[in-house]
């Protein structure tokens, strides 16, 4: 594998939905892979997490098409979160107190309960995601919805179909609801793309003008600020040390005027962290931007703090969190969260965090993964 494909195979590379009008039905056309439910046992046992130190519990089970109860972490039922319904805000991007204010509980993860799910990607309000599922031969957006932040999400249905064309990946809906981006491509070069809501038909996808490069794995765009900024990762870092070629993953991000998906973006800058991107020992990897609606809450993955090589790889990649008070002011120095990352030789990645922070998407990468979990928490008193 050459290596920008490379350390980038060190690191990763995720999926929202309305109930009406807006995805194909069974009446519309029969998708293949992934549109029946099957259901495994994780297990007798399971560990909740919590800070520092982590304790057992029992009989407890989850549904998932892995053989989950080998490496679950947590102790939920079917996928049921423990967060209190109402406290999201929906698709207008401001997010509620809700978990991240102080004392929230611990996090709890379990395996997650939708088959063939790969990226998913929640909106703000916690009722509806997107994410990768194959259909009919290729794997394209699939978007799925619930009434209450209480209930598992069920199997949705593809956003379309779109003809015979490359895999779809890491689909996202933005904060308004009215553009789908992800990314496409193959031999070494991924591209962001996006489509929009032509009033309950999804447009074909579009390259979007000034974010990609060619040769480069453009990949996970995320729009937030009311579709106003970008994030996404790449590997267009500073080169990769020892042992590998080839550049680093590194988070960039663009803005322009407003929401409108016509409207262009303006220039592309690297995302700044303090004390990880200007570290100068080491040129850490820092990928999968997972962050809230209004742009003021971060989870991210990274190498940091290890200088690694390609022999310590396969444990490089740690779960992140960053914040800051407004859009207009940097972000904070980021922080490990250690009681997510317990799983030796398996990298960490986020995929989406709800907008009151009291449901995150995870992948473990790594032993046959990606595995898929979902963890929770509740706000505190």
């Amino acid at each position: 594998m050459p290596a920008r494909a490379r350390l980038g195979a060190l690191l990763v590379i995720g999926a929202c939905s309305y109930p009406n009008g807006r995805y194909l039905t069974e009446g519309d056309e029969t998708a293949s892979a992934g549109t029946t439910t099957s259901t495994a046992t994780a297990g007798s046992t399971s560990t909740t997490t919590s800070t520092p130190s982590t304790t057992s519990t029992s009989d407890a089970t989850t549904t998932s098409t892995t053989t989950a109860g080998e490496t679950s972490i947590g102790s939920t039922s079917e996928g049921t979160t423990t967060t209190s319904e109402g406290t999201s805000s929906g698709t207008t991007g401001s997010t509620p107190e809700g978990c991240w204010g102080p004392g929230a509980g611990p996090w709890v993860v379990t395996a997650l309960a939708l088959p063939q799910a790969a990226a998913p990607r929640i909106t703000a309000s916690g009722l509806e995601m997107v994410y990768s599922a194959l259909y009919d031969g290729y794997t394209r957006p699939w978007l799925t919805s619930r009434q209450s932040v209480l209930e598992p999400f069920p199997v949705g249905a593809p956003v379309t179909n779109w003809g015979v064309m490359q895999n779809v990946n890491r689909a996202s809906l933005s904060p308004t609801g009215a553009e789908l981006v992800m990314d496409i491509g193959a031999n070494n070069d991924d591209d962001l793309y996006s489509s929009v809501d032509e009033g309950g038909v999804w447009s074909p996808p579009k390259k979007i003008p000034g974010l990609n490069l060619v040769g480069y794995h453009d990949q996970s765009p995320r729009l937030l600020e009311g579709g106003t900024r970008i994030y996404f990762h790449a590997d267009r870092g500073p080169e990769v040390p020892l042992g590998f070629t080839g550049q680093t993953y590194r988070i960039y991000e663009a803005e322009r005027p407003d929401g409108d998906p016509e409207t262009p973006f303006g220039p592309i800058k690297p995302l700044e962290i303090a004390g990880i991107t200007d570290d100068i020992t080491f040129p850490h990897v820092l990928l999968s931007p997972a962050p809230t609606a209004d742009g003021l809450h971060l989870f991210y993955s990274t190498s940091y703090p290890l200088h690694f090589d390609v022999n310590t790889a396969k444990d490089a990649l740690n779960l992140y969190y960053t914040e800051r008070a407004s859009v207009d002011e940097p972000w904070t120095v980021g922080a490990p969260i250690e009681e997510l990352d317990t799983m030796p030789g398996f990298w960490v990645s986020p995929d989406s965090v709800s907008g009151d922070g009291c449901q995150l998407y995870l992948r473990y990468w790594g032993g046959g993964g990606p595995f898929n979990y979902l963890a929770t928490r509740t706000p505190g008193p």
